[in-house]
């Protein structure tokens, strides 16, 4: 194994397959239509019957398979037959892909390429040995090369990526304009051609140079008849990359493979389709192996690195080092070049992993664009955490807390989609990507681009502690500081409070006294390792449940002890500037990250206890009322991008989208449903501290209050008084997502 991989070992998550969270699909709709105007064999027709009956458990072998056997047996038998009607090109209808489609079949040779590109993380390995023994039980040669090896290594890449990596232990600068290739030795693809001539030569004669095997007779034959002895495979990340030939490394980046693709505009659009058709109408099969973020950060408690980098041993910089990095270049390469792989393969349960064509996940993607969702909540223990989050969720007993809960955190979270007996797990960014418009909304669209701008996350210090004192960047200064492009604004709805307790939220500085102040006492008792008295310096201000405190960039807070908190924010979480943490060790036993420097630059001295009372401490009014229910306006303010609604729903409550996502989380009360005007088949119904998203695309839908008394409704948008462009790096003005 090239000494820059690594294998962990993932156990089971916590909701891995919580029925709540699975977007159910009817059918394979979107394909199924569009195949059946064209002339397909009977073998397609089959299966059009029987995705339209939503019968899929016997056609598992045709369309997904869920494990590492089965998946290997499809790959081998795709090189045997060449071709395979769910990896044809059929999600537009085209005839210069058709005239692509014809030209493989009419140049067959005894040789194959498979490509297994994918995250970093993913286990290669284990995919590797179970396709070499389907291979080797079929006489078939396996030549395998793995891109590690063609990576410059760690302390090249580090060197290099300095800029970017900085030497900050939690802070960065975003690398927007780093590519794949610039990971990979500059004659990296020209030793891999060599490799590959000189392997070749060496069993030109077709020797199986795989895993033993027995019991050839049948196997080889079949093999043989269809004239196949050889099988390259290069796998590991970057893999599409390496082995294409007309993608050669260039100072504007990967575009020349997909000349044509536009990378800011959907990757299943049909301009991007037609251009990755082009791009593997040589490349014969690619399989992109994909993990979520959250199992990565697991596989780094365990010792990973980021790609390429030797691990630190240190999690804050390994997560630095993926947020700053690993994640803005190779998520880009997903987005912009996941059309061009046949098999999407979702490796997030290493006992079963579970492979789709990617024609049939662009389907997936969009029928669950088109209905509410829930993101799967993603959960982590920390130094503060509390007890409340552990016990309502069941999280594992031998966690000593739950601090976090993010649901969603885009980038962070993944969607499980459900179809048939199947649940697949794709990041939550991926369905972003494919259906920007359908979920963001049109003007959202032209303000974020495909970024789901707004989170919603839990903050549990319920028998636990309080949390740093902090601030979070200006725009200006989250720019050019660190390249991020949207910074930290953010609120805090107090949901619940142990019984008994006084718990408090501190928030502003007090009259009369400055960041600077501030600052200089916590230099004096970092010092003199003597505790601060804080409340000398900011308020702490009291709080009860139904509370929302706003938090504007610039201003000093923290949540007390005993509180659990819904923070309604931007979606930016990594930019929180320690001031001061009560001299505390982390869990890792070493001290809390105090950024005092970037903290100076950014503490608004006008932030003071006057303008806390009278701007930031929400007082509600009545904005709508059906009936005996309720909706009150809690937040709206210029420097803040999301407005906050509170609905106290009696029975039932008529509302519209008015092509603008909505986000819902039942902050008090039992249980709630929302129906779809256009199609109440696709109706969900959730329960206390759960959160929906209703996409742009619903249009009218209809709450229904199905508990036994009323709940409360906290409901998060974009504010329509919200103006500012705040765009992700590499999309321009929106355009592409108005044709």
């Amino acid at each position: 194994m090239p000494a820059a991989t690594y294998t962990g070992s993932l156990s089971a998550r916590p909701f891995q397959t919580y029925p709540i969270n699975v977007v159910h699909l009817n059918s394979y709709n979107l394909v199924s239509q569009q195949r059946e105007q064209s002339e397909q064999d009977e073998q397609q027709k089959q299966f059009n019957k029987t995705a339209t009956n939503k019968s899929v458990t016997d056609n598992k072998s045709k369309c997904i398979t869920v494990d590492y056997q089965e998946w290997a047996e499809f790959i081998v038998q795709w090189a045997l037959n060449w071709e395979h009607p769910f990896l044809a090109p059929i999600a537009y209808k085209d005839d210069e892909a058709k005239q692509l489609s014809d030209k493989e079949n009419t140049n067959r040779t005894s040789c194959r390429t498979i490509i297994i590109d994918g995250t970093h993380g993913a286990d290669f390995e284990a995919a590797i040995h179970v396709l070499q023994e389907a291979s080797s039980h079929r006489g078939i040669s396996m030549f395998t090369f793995c891109t590690y090896d063609y990576m410059k290594s760690s302390a090249q890449l580090k060197q290099q990526f300095m800029p970017y990596l900085t030497d900050n232990r939690a802070f960065g600068y975003m690398a927007s304009d780093v590519h794949v290739h610039h990971y990979f030795r500059d004659t990296a693809r020209t030793e891999w051609q060599s490799d590959v001539d000189a392997r070749l030569a060496i069993y030109g004669d077709g020797a199986v140079n795989s895993v033993e095997h027995t019991n050839l007779n049948t196997l080889t034959h079949q093999a043989a008849h269809f004239g196949l002895d050889k099988l390259l495979v290069i796998y590991g990340p970057g893999a599409y990359w390496l082995q294409a030939e007309e993608n050669a490394a260039s100072a504007t980046g990967m575009t020349a493979v997909t000349a044509t693709a536009d990378v800011t505009s959907a990757p299943f659009s049909a301009s991007n389709i037609a251009a990755t058709e082009k791009a593997t109408a040589t490349s014969n099969l690619a399989c992109y192996l994909d993990l979520s973020r959250e199992n990565q950060q697991l596989l780094h408690q365990q010792g990973m690195g980021s790609l390429g980098i030797d691990s630190s041993g240190d999690s804050v910089t390994t997560y630095k080092e993926a947020l700053f990095l690993e994640w803005p270049v190779w998520e880009r390469y997903r987005k912009e070049y996941v059309a061009a792989f046949h098999i999407y393969v979702d490796m997030n349960n290493p006992a079963a992993p579970i492979s789709v064509p990617v024609p049939m996940l662009s389907a997936m993607l969009n029928e669950a664009a088109r209905q509410p969702f829930r993101v799967k909540p993603f959960f982590a223990p920390g130094i503060w955490g509390g007890q409340y989050l552990k016990e309502l969720c069941s999280l594992p007993s031998e966690w000593s807390n739950c601090a976090w809960s993010f649901e969603p955190i885009a980038p962070e979270n993944t969607l499980l989609l459900g179809y048939g007996d199947y649940t697949i797990e794709v990041p939550f960014t991926l369905l972003l990507q494919a259906e920007a418009l359908a979920i963001l909304g049109k003007r959202n669209v032209e303000l974020f681009g495909d970024y789901f701008p707004i989170r919603f996350n839990y903050l549990d210090t319920i028998d636990g502690d309080r949390l740093s004192l902090q601030v979070h960047p200006q725009q200006h200064y989250a720019a050019s500081e660190f390249n991020e492009t949207m910074t930290q604004q953010e609120s805090y709805y107090v949901m619940e409070q142990k019984s008994g307790s006084t718990p408090t939220v501190t928030l502003g500085l007090k009259e009369g006294v400055t960041g600077k102040q501030l600052l200089t006492g916590v230099d004096a008792a970092h010092a003199a390792q003597v505790p601060l008295m804080l409340s000398d310096y900011v308020n702490e201000w009291s709080a009860t449940k139904g509370d929302l405190f706003l938090i504007p960039p610039g201003a000093v807070h923290s949540s007390g002890r005993d509180n659990f908190v819904l923070e309604i924010s931007s979606t930016t979480w990594w930019f929180t500037f320690k001031i001061y943490d009560y001299l505390r060790l982390d869990k890792d036993g070493l001290p809390r990250p105090i950024n005092r420097e970037h903290a100076a630059c950014n503490i608004d001295d006008s932030i003071d206890t006057a303008m806390v009372r009278q701007e930031l401490i929400a007082k509600p009014v009545v904005h709508r009322t059906q009936g005996a229910n309720v909706e009150e306006l809690l937040a709206e303010r210029d420097d803040l991008l999301f407005q906050v609604r509170r609905l106290k729903l009696v029975d039932t409550w008529n509302d519209n989208t008015e092509d603008a996502f909505v986000m819902l989380n039942l902050v008090e009360g039992e249980r709630v449903r929302l129906i779809p005007e256009a199609e109440v088949s696709k109706a969900v119904e959730w329960g206390y501290a759960e959160a929906y998203i209703v996409p742009a695309s619903i249009g009218r839908y209809r709450l229904e209050n199905v508990g036994g008394a009323p709940c409360t409704l906290i409901r998060a948008q974009v504010a329509p008084s919200w103006r500012t462009p705040l765009l992700p790096h590499g999309w321009h003005d929106g355009k592409e997502a108005r044709k």
